[in-house]
């Protein structure tokens, strides 16, 4: 070999012996472990906020960005947090992350309890971090070496007393399908005062709200430890929530001594809505008839829970077939299971139909606080009976001399079910019938009581032997003051021959007249 080959030969060498070195690819990742919000108070439970970062190493590599972020990404990454020498306490110990990239991060929450006396201070907390990942990677066989490691890093968390908010008790009056408070009894139990306190209370229910929101605020202002205070909502219940407890969350907001805008931890508070308040309708009784006056009648009981003040139960109606007066019935106060009767006077037009109808009712109440309440709808069924006149006439003495006048006796009877004062009877009558007293006039009637009223009737001459019609109506005053006028009623008045045969047409009688006149004149005559 001569010197040249021998040179090109070394050239060689050297140039390959580079691309021997560099056909791996080596790294590890780098993890650091930052806490964003490490303050917290004594007495406090909350949130540590974990952010596992990575910065990865290489320490041989080429150009392939493939090969370089497996070397570098930590994977199975787990936390163990250890608490046993520090008196914060945790839920748990262990949190899993998952695989963290180069350059990316990844968070973890663990919840933090902060006894009540733990003294103001610095807790360092060891935090294990625990990985795979790819040592090597060859870039021609694609051959890898994995690593298993963990480390250990030292958070600190500051203890730092500061205004603490604790619920003392809660409060409520609101019942299921209505609306009252709720009523909370807060204090600062921090060693510092806090400024433009508010408190705002959230519900994550749509059946409990404040108002139409599902989150309330309540300025407080100043608060200084120790202080308490009473913050009071008002919340409504809607018809669909039940009567168990309700998880509300409450929150203060306020400013420090150093004018920092801070918040308190989430206070969790129970709310449980009192049933329904509800009323009863029992022993309902009616008497309504179609173009008559008539009532219902029952009783009203308070079913609670709470006691209803100036309850009225109020008759409502939609239907122009029932008039009326008064549409209010004062109750009283009712205790819970406490009862009260009512009565109203329901006048029926003569347009209804007669049959069973539903009548509905709400009472009207003011609850403990004096606000205004008002019950679901109340309803009964009501027979309503079929027309029927108020009075019935039946004639005793109707029959009058053909040519003579003669009293009419009727009877009168009441057949309605309630007592007629000031009834005035007035008669009509057409030829051949006349009447010279067309009127009478009776105090009152009772139900079903009967009495007779006579009026003067004359019968012409021309009348033929039968039975012709007289008219009377009466105009009346019913209990509630009202003065009505009754239907027209008819009844025979009979012409009857004089002396009691089948009588004689007009020819005839003119003709005996006649003969007896002309006998007469005969017998002067003779005389």
């Amino acid at each position: 070999m001569n010197k040249k080959q021998l040179f090109a030969l070394l050239l060689v060498g050297l140039l390959v012996t580079p691309t021997v070195a560099t056909a791996a690819v080596r790294g590890s990742p780098e993890l650091s472990v930052i806490v964003p919000d490490n303050s917290f108070a004594p007495g406090e439970q909350a949130n540590l906020q974990l952010q596992i970062q990575n910065t990865g190493n290489v320490e041989v590599g080429s150009s392939n960005a493939q090969l370089i972020s497996q070397v570098t990404t930590a994977r199975g990454v787990t936390a163990e947090i250890d608490t046993e020498k520090s008196p914060i306490s945790t839920n748990i110990n262990k949190v899993a992350l998952g695989s963290i990239p180069d350059g990316s991060a990844a968070t973890a929450e663990v919840q933090l309890t902060i006894p009540d006396r733990v003294p103001e201070g610095t807790y360092k907390i060891p935090i294990t971090v625990n990985y795979q990942y790819t040592y090597q990677i060859s870039e021609t066989t694609q051959a890898y070496s994995n690593r298993e490691t963990s480390e250990t890093f030292m958070v600190e968390i500051r203890v730092e007393d500061r205004p603490r908010f604790r619920v003392l008790n809660t409060s409520s009056d609101v019942l299921v399908g209505g609306d009252g408070e709720v009523s909370m009894q807060m204090v600062n139990i921090g060693s510092e005062p806090a400024t433009d306190a508010t408190v705002s209370l959230e519900s994550s229910s749509p059946d409990l709200v404040f108002g139409q929101s599902s989150t309330a605020t309540r300025f407080i202002g100043e608060w200084a430890p120790g202080e308490e205070k009473t913050v009071t909502f008002d919340t409504a219940a809607t018809a669909d929530a039940s009567t168990s407890s309700y998880a509300l969350t409450a929150n203060v907001a306020y400013e420090d001594v150093d004018g920092v805008p801070s918040q308190s931890n989430k206070l969790s508070v129970g709310v449980t809505p009192l049933p329904e308040q509800s009323f009863d309708l029992s022993a309902v009784e009616t008497d309504l008839r179609v173009g008559a006056e008539g009532r219902v009648s029952g009783t009203v009981t308070n079913l609670g829970p709470e006691t209803a003040n100036d309850a009225v139960l109020v008759f409502q109606s939609s239907s122009p077939n029932y008039n009326v007066q008064e549409t209010e019935y004062a109750l009283g106060s009712l205790e819970p299971n406490e009862s009260s009767d009512f009565r109203f006077d329901i006048d029926v037009s003569e347009s209804a139909d007669p049959g069973s109808r539903q009548l509905s009712y709400y009472v009207s109440y003011q609850n403990g606080d004096g606000d205004d309440r008002k019950s679901k709808t109340l309803n009964t069924r009501a027979e309503i009976a079929e027309q029927r006149d108020e009075f019935t006439l039946s004639t005793s003495d109707a029959t009058v001399d053909i040519g003579s006048s003669g009293i009419v006796t009727v009877e009168l009877t009441n057949n309605g079910d309630e007592t007629l004062t000031n009834i005035n009877a007035k008669a009509y009558a057409s030829d051949p019938l006349s009447l010279s007293d067309d009127e009478a006039f009776i105090e009152s009637l009772e139900p079903g009581e009967s009495t007779e009223i006579k009026f003067q009737t004359s019968v012409a001459g021309s009348a033929l032997e039968k039975d012709y019609p007289l008219s009377v109506d009466f105009q009346y005053e019913r209990p509630n003051g009202d003065t009505e006028i009754s239907q027209s009623y008819k009844f025979p008045v009979t012409a009857a021959s004089p002396d009691g045969g089948s009588g004689l047409s007009l020819p005839i009688i003119g003709i005996g007249a006649l003969l007896v006149i002309g006998g007469a004149v005969v017998i002067y005559r003779r005389r």
